[in-house]
Parts: structure tokens; sequence; C-alpha cells
């Protein structure tokens, strides 16, 4: 059922950006941060999607204000790639999120 859910809802919003009727071109940015946000929480969890959005907010913000004066280096674009660094790290100390659970498949 979500599934369907997601699915239609996609549609929806695909068709009201071709249409360009109201919404922002700028709106796909918002499901490129979606992705590392629900995967930092966990697949399985809301309140770890929750947790995961805020962790992966905090981090671009201050990426984004900080980078500047720390690592001038590395370009104004480093904040929209903190989100995925998150996610890595995350990743590799728990494979599946923060609060998401491990299942156990036994042979």
């Amino acid at each position: 059922m979500s599934w369907a859910m997601a699915g239609a809802l996609a549609a929806v919003a695909g068709t009201l950006l071709a249409t360009n009727a109201g919404v922002d071109r700028q709106l796909w940015i918002v499901a490129l941060v979606a992705l590392p946000a629900i995967i930092v929480g966990g697949l399985d969890s809301l309140p770890g999607a929750v947790i995961g959005g805020l962790a992966v907010g905090v981090v671009e913000s201050m990426v984004g204000s900080y980078q500047r004066d720390f690592a001038p280096r590395l370009g104004d674009n480093v904040a929209s790639v903190s989100p995925y660094v998150l996610m890595l790290l995350v990743l590799l100390v728990k494979p599946y999120g923060i609060f998401g659970t491990a299942e156990v498949r036994r042979v």
C-alpha cells in the first residue's frame, strides 16, 4: 500500500512539475536530501527518519556556514554533498541506520 501511495504522489508531483503549476523548479533538491535522511535514521523506523532528517539538516547548515571559514578551497557546493558524506559515515558504523533493526536470516 505504501508503494502505491508513493507512486501516486510521485505521479502527481511529476505532473505538477511538468506543467509548472506553481511548483518551484528547485523542489527536486528536497528529494535528493530526503534519501540520506531516511537511510541515516533507518529504513524501518519513523522516529529514526525524523532524527535522521534533523541530523542531515544540522550537518548541512553547519557545513554551509563554517566551510567558507575553515576550508574555502573545497568550493561553494560542499553543503549539498554533506548529507551523503554523513550517510556514508553512519552506514560504516551502523549498516541499518541509527534506529534501524538488523535482519537476522538463519540458513
